[in-house]
């Protein structure tokens, strides 16, 4: 097996904490698909009762 060499730019990259920041926020909004079927989440919203009067 050949080793390949280590590439100084991308070494720079993995210490770097805002690329490291950007990475994680890749597909950030987007659909989790490993999530279970089953989960059973509460639905998002307010309580029409719970809201001021004034509300818009």
């Amino acid at each position: 097996m050949e080793r390949l060499p280590i590439d100084p730019v991308e070494m720079e990259r993995r210490q770097n904490k805002d690329f490291i920041a950007a990475l994680k926020m890749i597909g950030e909004g987007g659909p989790i698909y490993d999530q279970p079927e089953s989960s059973s989440q509460e639905p998002l919203g307010y309580d029409e009762e719970q809201l001021p009067r004034y509300y818009q």
